[in-house]
């Protein structure tokens, strides 16, 4: 226990005679399933009873017993000594004892238990039993009904929290939520280590942040070295944080950051937290696992009108105009409907999509005069649309002879329920071969269709209203009311608690759409073309740096889809508070020197500003032409 002092006060807590449950919410790697190992073959040899042990899979349970438990009972001979069958059942996970028995089961071969009751039983990782439901039901209730008419029966459960109606999230809260309290090395002060305590800069990049970073005391303001919090571990005491609301229930809950290894260092976690922070669901793992807290989804809202009318005047530009030098993609979205196309034409670059054109045409043989249109931008340069993304949902067989006529630039798409996609892939292409109906494409011809994700990409353009997304949304000016309305026509709303009390926000349609739906597959576009759009920001990086004419011709468009390339040819001149990002640090950016000969980063990067701008960038070419 010098490694793990914490543990202690839950020996005390699974010892008292009047712990009826114990439910730990922890980081990853604290050492419970190891404390429940011990305290279990300590009650065999001193207090005996049946106990069944549970993971959330047979294999699991087959790898814990023979890699982890077998060796501890062989190690000790008072554990021996207790063993009435020394051949046993032991690659059935059944341990015989002289006074009890112990059967490790995994939570998919529940059967396996109902013919037996038991004094002890442990979950652990009950957090993924949830995608098992038995012929009676919830799988959890089911094994706590095991120990229920057992009258000193004792229930241990440990696992890494998900969200706040998760299964151990909701057992903690019963009991008395005890935290691990350690003293302040300078000041004393008894506190939690806690994320929010960790500064560092994250402007640099991970590995320099992360080197950076320091621990700091919210009493006294003073650093915390990670040798320190090692040591202050040691002299940690455990408080309850709330009374229980069931008589003999107990509960704790541990952060990652306590561990003594490296890996729980403060260096370790901002490096970890540097590289995840920007997916959603890499997030929530680093929050639930490292951290060992809540996953506290952000906060979606229902689209407002007046959010539509302020995203048209917090930036002023006219139909059909790009408000941007910038390079950038220019794409339209169309759905079908009985008598009419309604579409929406979108330009966007890494950081922003704007609405450039919106109406409606009468058939889907009007769409190549929709791509023909000539947009312009700010420089007078002419873009016309690359993409077509048409939702093919309604009149699906003769959207697939468009698709199929025109499989240049236009392309396939088709919200879906969420049985093909998830959160962590929104969108899903599938290779089709025939129509609906089952008749072949003519020549053994594919025809891709993306699956669109049912909420993943309408959150999006919520957020992007609401300017809580990292990319903003305009919309020109001269926009009317049935846009606005059609933008406003779903709403969330908070599903019916499922069988484990969790609930969940989706939209729901509540009048016409067209234009709602047409603005969240731009986003889902914006999802597919993500690639090219990030190419785009290296290109408006470097126009940045490179003034006009000197390699311009390097990151301008020049498929004629998107204008031409200016043909200026001077010199390029350093300029001061540029926007190119180090390539070497890849956070900062390159700032010219005074006798403007290099360009130079904070992290220690220099370049000769000639050689730099003499260099090209790599771009692959372009297969949409």
């Amino acid at each position: 226990m010098n490694n793990t002092p914490w543990v202690r006060g839950w020996y005390d807590v699974i010892q008292d005679p009047l712990t009826r449950l114990f439910a730990i919410q922890k980081g990853a790697q604290v050492a419970a399933t190891q404390t429940f190992i011990n305290a279990t073959l300590y009650n065999v040899c001193n207090d005996p009873g049946a106990v069944l042990w549970v993971m959330d899979s047979l294999d699991l349970a087959r790898a814990t017993s023979k890699l982890r438990l077998q060796p501890m009972i062989n190690a000790s001979p008072v554990v021996c000594a207790e063993i009435a069958d020394p051949q046993g059942e032991l690659e059935n996970c059944l341990f015989q004892f002289r006074r009890a028995f112990m059967r490790m089961i995994g939570a998919n071969s529940p059967g396996k238990a109902s013919s037996f009751t038991h004094r002890y039983l442990v979950l652990e990782e009950p957090e993924k039993y949830k995608d098992i439901v038995g012929k009676e039901g919830n799988v959890i209730e089911n094994f706590l009904q095991r120990v229920k008419r057992i009258w000193n029966s004792v229930v241990l459960m440990d696992c890494t929290p998900s969200t706040e109606a998760g299964f151990i999230s909701k057992y903690v809260r019963m009991g008395d939520d005890m935290r691990y309290f350690v003293p302040c090395p300078h000041c004393d002060f008894r506190q939690q280590l806690k994320w929010k305590n960790i500064v560092f800069d994250s402007e640099l990049s991970p590995i320099e942040a992360a080197r950076k970073a320091r621990y700091i005391c919210p009493g006294c303001q003073k650093e915390i070295s990670d040798e320190q919090k090692r040591a202050i571990v040691d002299d940690g005491v455990w408080h309850p944080t709330r009374k229980p609301s069931v008589a003999g229930y107990r509960s704790a809950s541990i952060s990652g950051l306590y561990p003594k290894d490296d890996s729980a260092s403060v260096r370790a976690f901002v490096e970890k937290f540097l590289s995840v922070k920007e997916n959603a669901s890499d997030l929530q793992v680093w929050v639930n696992s490292d951290l060992g807290e809540v996953w506290k989804a952000p906060v979606k809202k229902s689209i407002a009108t007046d959010l539509v009318w302020s995203r048209q005047h917090d930036l002023e530009y006219k139909r059909e105009t790009i408000p941007t030098e910038d390079p950038c993609v220019v794409f339209a979205t169309v759905d079908v409907q009985a008598s009419f196309l309604p579409f929406s034409v979108w330009a966007a670059d890494y950081e922003n999509l704007w609405l450039i054109d919106y109406g409606d045409v009468p058939t889907l043989d009007d769409l190549p005069a929709l791509k023909a249109k000539v947009y312009r931008d700010k420089k007078g340069q002419d873009y016309r649309v690359r993409i077509v993304a048409l939702d093919t949902g309604y009149d699906t067989i003769n959207c697939y002879r468009a698709c199929m006529k025109y499989p240049g630039w236009l392309r396939a798409i088709k919200g879906e329920k969420g049985k093909l996609t998830r959160q962590t892939k929104p969108i899903m292409p599938s290779s089709l071969s025939s129509m609906p109906g089952g008749k072949q494409f003519q020549g053994g011809a594919k025809l891709t269709l993306y699956h669109v994700h049912p909420n993943y990409f309408k959150d999006q353009l919520s957020s992007a209203l609401s300017e809580t997304d990292e990319v903003k949304i305009f919309f020109h000016n001269g926009i009317d009311k049935d846009y606005v309305y059609e933008m406003c026509g779903e709403v969330l709303k908070e599903s019916k608690p499922d069988r484990f009390g969790e609930t969940t926000l989706s939209w729901f349609r509540i009048h016409r759409n067209n234009y709602f739906d047409l603005a969240q597959y731009a986003f889902a576009v914006r999802y597919i073309i993500h690639n090219e759009l990030l190419k785009l920001k290296k290109k408006a990086t470097r126009v940045s740096v490179i003034s006009k004419g000197a390699g311009i011709d390097d990151v301008e468009p020049s498929d004629g889809e998107h204008g031409e390339s200016g043909d200026s040819q001077q010199q390029a001149e350093p300029q001061s508070n540029t926007q190119l990002r180090c390539p070497h640090c890849k956070v900062r950016f390159l700032e010219a020197t005074e006798d403007g000969r290099y360009l130079k980063c904070k992290c220690g990067y220099v370049k000769n500003l000639k050689q730099f701008s003499s260099e090209r960038w790599a771009e692959d070419e372009d297969d949409q032409q």
